[in-house]
């Protein structure tokens, strides 16, 4: 079976998300359960390769919040935006969804809830 193109899906306004529904994945026997994972893997499959198309693949999976928009200006964060942030070693977006970067830190409605700076 052939998944529907996601960038084809997108040209026709229509919102894409990549998701799991649990972290042992019934539909597939590949993957983790990591989301960023996920992303990357679409990204990989569509032919998501410029550094646009591999920025705009991290909204498949935090419901279309991306840091820059096409144009390149910043959308988020922004004030009073909810503190639910995930900290990356990495140069940008793009980089964390080509590369997987592992090092993480999750910030969850203000508080440290996963990782640690080294």
């Amino acid at each position: 079976m052939k998944a529907l193109s996601i960038p084809v899906l997108r040209d026709h306004g229509i919102r894409v998300n990549v998701i799991n529904d649990n972290i042992n994945d019934h539909w597939s026997p590949f993957g983790t359960g990591d989301l960023i994972e996920r992303a990357s893997r679409a990204a990989e499959v569509f032919s998501m390769v410029d550094e646009i198309s591999l920025s705009n693949a991290l909204g498949l999976i935090t419901k279309g919040v991306i840091p820059l928009d096409c144009e390149g200006n910043q959308v988020w964060p922004k004030v009073g935006d909810k503190a639910n942030i995930l900290f990356v070693k990495a140069e940008s977006s793009a980089h964390l969804i080509g590369r997987i970067c592992r090092e993480r830190v999750v910030l969850f409605k203000g508080t440290f809830v996963s990782g640690e700076f080294k």
